[in-house]
C-alpha cells in the first residue's frame, strides 16, 4: 500500500514539475497593441 503512494507522489511531482516549466511557453503577454502586431508579423 505504501508503495503505490510512493508512485503516486513521484508521479505527482513529475506532473508538477512539467507543469511549471511550460508556464512560459505557454502565456504570451503583450504590452501594447504595436508590440503584439509586430510579434504576429515576425511568426508569419
Amino acid at each position: 500500500m505504501g508503495y503505490d503512494f510512493y508512485l503516486g507522489g513521484e508521479l505527482f511531482n513529475e506532473m508538477l514539475d512539467n507543469y511549471k516549466k511550460s508556464l512560459g511557453r505557454k502565456r504570451c503577454r503583450f504590452s501594447t497593441e504595436n508590440e503584439r502586431i509586430t510579434n504576429i508579423r515576425k511568426k508569419v
